[in-house]
């Protein structure tokens, strides 16, 4: 079987990223995200966790509202958190059950449906930076 030659990936270097190009399409992507990562178990994402892996979920969630709770001077109930790529939802649900108002969104909801489902009523499933531009265009906050 004759195999198509590789088109060359070319790589600009801004101040703070990294762009490739030419740059995957998002059915590429997708097509990557359901079909590969998530069935092969590439990355951080588990057919189950244990005990002692959920504390650490659990923990990490707890640190990042303490700072959160100094830098507002406040209790962060009330408060709106916007998780940008929110995987299997660890952070909605502990910022949900914490009283705020949360909204996540990933390009995949493979993993929240697995491990949160309940929190897919805060997800938006979406290509992040589409999601970006989109409340842009809209002017929403």
């Amino acid at each position: 079987m004759k195999q198509k030659p590789s088109k060359q990936v070319k790589v600009k270097i801004y101040k703070e990223y990294y762009q490739l190009s030419p740059k995957p399409t998002e059915k590429t992507i997708k097509d990557y995200y359901e079909n590969i990562y998530f069935q092969q178990l590439k990355g951080s994402y588990e057919k189950t966790y244990s005990k002692d892996e959920l504390l650490y979920f659990h923990n990490n969630n707890s640190i990042i509202s303490s700072c959160l709770k100094k830098i507002f001077n406040e209790d962060i109930k009330k408060k709106s958190l916007l998780d940008l790529g929110s995987g299997e939802g660890w952070t909605l649900k502990y910022f949900h059950k914490a009283g705020c108002k949360v909204l996540g969104v990933d390009f995949s909801l493979h993993g929240i449906s697995k491990f949160n489902k309940p929190m897919l009523k805060y997800f938006i499933e979406s290509e992040i930076l589409a999601f970006i531009d989109k409340c842009i265009a809209e002017n929403k906050k």
